[in-house]
């Protein structure tokens, strides 16, 4: 069980002192904060390591958290105190805390993690004993940020103070120390994409399919850093209107996932609307059996809680991959596939083996962005179209933050366009892909056949045999301009075809293009921006028949 120290904070700027940068392409806030320390502020023997939002839109009053670990290869600590300076002032905090000796156990922890082969079973108890140790030796400090810091931090764009944490050793009683920076910037801002013709009521709503909570206990990813109450004004402050919280079956009951599907609605409003659900751990089949891997397939809004079992190792012996996906479904839940291609590493067992394709189906969908833009989301991107899209599966593209010990809030989104900002909404819009998926800019397309009034949305089913069908493009959130491209897919082709590209120039609008298609294809969008290719966005297709 972690342990946490709350300190609240009341903090006044000098206004010439502040920045109103809301620069886009600004580093997130947690890299800022984790940047060298300056030379002059001693660290003596414990590491600071501080949690913060990557990306604020508009700031709630949001913890943020600063981890304390031990770093002695032998003997405890005492954490008697913890103090923030700003603007000449200081606010201190008289703690007692005592935290034993992470010895080798961050180095140990840190190697086994970036291990690029799978991990013996020898191997995998020596990670979980050494996470374990590590958990003794750190204290979690959060700092809720009060409203008139949060004031300053929207009217001026930035915050910085330091943290500094003292204490003594348990036997030896010499003095440590260790001080961070810390640096909050409100370093984005989110538009609305322009709705298609005719549209009179719905709007469009940021989200995320896939969160964790303290519920969540991971050696291998570290355990859910934040409440369920604190996810809320975290999510709000990266610009969400809706988050799904998905903890590890694992680490879930009946009970426990009652209670948080009362929790989390207890906690949606007309401003935010908390969605429920799990991450179902599944054996994954191959050739019709279970194999040694495990998936991770989301159930979203599932009615009633979907068990899994698994080994020490977190590996699942059943459901297996099929039955999984049917059990969520049977109770009422959207499925995804989550990170599809964490490649060659000691996480391979935990993605979407590129041999269960064949043998698993049914899904509403893939998570093809988990984070931010990385080489793994392309081959989940790939997968998405190799193994569903040109086998003609209906599936749609979906992106999750993955925030579990780290927070990854707003790094993406899945933008789904609905009638109100309800459970029963999003589930709709979800269901009937009427989204797009981003890690910034927006991307949305519509079609109909040429000289017809309706509009077809992303996600429908439009038929025309074949002939000639005009798009409608909208797009939004470029901050330098980028590329825009169509792609033609057809059962049974090997590949996609580039139809369409054009490049747009920062801000929003439309654009229109006559494309040919004929039955058993889609059409698709996706764009890029000019400058930074970690923006993009990509559309959930178009069908023909």
């Amino acid at each position: 069980m972690k342990r946490f120290i709350s300190f609240i904070l009341g903090l006044a700027f000098t206004k010439n002192q502040l920045n109103n940068s809301r620069d886009s392409d600004l580093k997130s806030n947690s890299d800022i904060c984790n940047e060298s320390d300056n030379p002059e502020l001693s660290r003596g023997d414990i590491e600071i390591s501080v949690i913060a939002p990557p990306v604020i839109c508009k700031a709630e009053s949001f913890p943020v958290i600063a981890a304390v670990t031990n770093t002695r290869s032998k003997g405890s600590v005492y954490i008697r105190s913890a103090k923030c300076n700003w603007n000449e002032k200081e606010y201190r905090k008289e703690l007692r805390e005592e935290l034993e000796a992470s010895g080798d156990s961050l180095r140990a922890v840190e190697e086994l993690r970036s291990r690029t082969d799978l991990l013996t079973d020898s191997e995998q108890r020596k990670l979980k004993s050494r996470y374990e140790k590590l958990k003794k030796a750190t204290e979690y400090i959060r700092f809720n940020l009060d409203k008139e810091m949060i004031q300053e931090l929207n009217e001026k764009g930035v915050l910085e103070l330091v943290l500094t944490i003292e204490g003594d050793g348990v036997r030896d009683r010499k003095a440590v120390k260790g001080s961070k920076k810390i640096k909050l910037q409100c370093n984005r801002t989110l538009q609305r994409l322009p709705a298609a013709p005719g549209l009179k009521k719905g709007n469009w709503y940021f989200g995320d399919t896939h969160s964790h909570s303290t519920y969540t206990w991971d050696y291998y990813f570290g355990d859910g850093i934040y409440t369920i109450q604190e996810l809320k004004p975290l999510a709000k402050a990266a610009g969400l209107d809706w988050l799904t919280l998905t903890d590890h079956a694992y680490c879930l009951n009946s009970k426990k996932f009652e209670t948080q599907k009362h929790t989390v609605t207890a906690l949606s409003d007309n401003s935010f609307a908390f969605l429920y659900g799990e991450e179902l751990s599944c054996a994954e089949l191959v050739n019709n059996s279970k194999s040694r891997d495990t998936c991770h397939c989301n159930g979203i809004l599932n009615n009633t809680f979907v068990p899994c079992t698994t080994d020490f190792f977190r590996k699942a012996s059943s459901p297996d991959s099929q039955q999984g996906i049917n059990n969520l479904r049977q109770n009422g839940g959207l499925v995804t596939i989550n990170h599809a291609n964490w490649g060659k590493s000691m996480t391979e067992p935990w993605n979407f083996g590129i041999n269960t394709y064949a043998y698993t189906h049914g899904e509403t969908g893939m998570e093809i962005l988990n984070g931010g833009w990385a080489d793994n989301n392309k081959g989940s991107t790939t997968r998405w179209i190799d193994k569903r899209l040109l086998h003609g599966e209906k599936v749609y593209p979906f992106a999750g933050s993955d925030t579990e010990s780290k927070n990854h809030l707003g790094e993406c989104y899945t933008v789904v366009y609905a009638d109100k900002l309800t459970h029963e909404s999003i589930k709709a819009g979800l269901s009937r892909g009427h989204h797009y998926v981003t890690t910034y800019p927006g991307l949305a397309f519509w079609a109909r056949k040429a000289g017809a009034s309706d509009w077809s949305w992303m996600g429908d089913t439009l038929a025309i045999g074949s002939g000639t069908v005009e798009l409608q493009l909208s797009y939004c959130n470029t901050t330098n301009g980028m590329n825009i491209y169509v792609i033609k897919g057809k059962t049974g082709w090997t590949q996609e075809q580039q139809v369409y590209s054009t490049a747009v120039n920062a801000g929003k609008g439309f654009i229109t293009a006559k494309i040919p298609v004929e039955k058993e294809c889609y059409l698709r969008a996706y764009c890029v921006e000019e400058d930074k290719k970690s923006h993009r966005a990509y559309t959930t297709p178009i069908w023909f028949e």
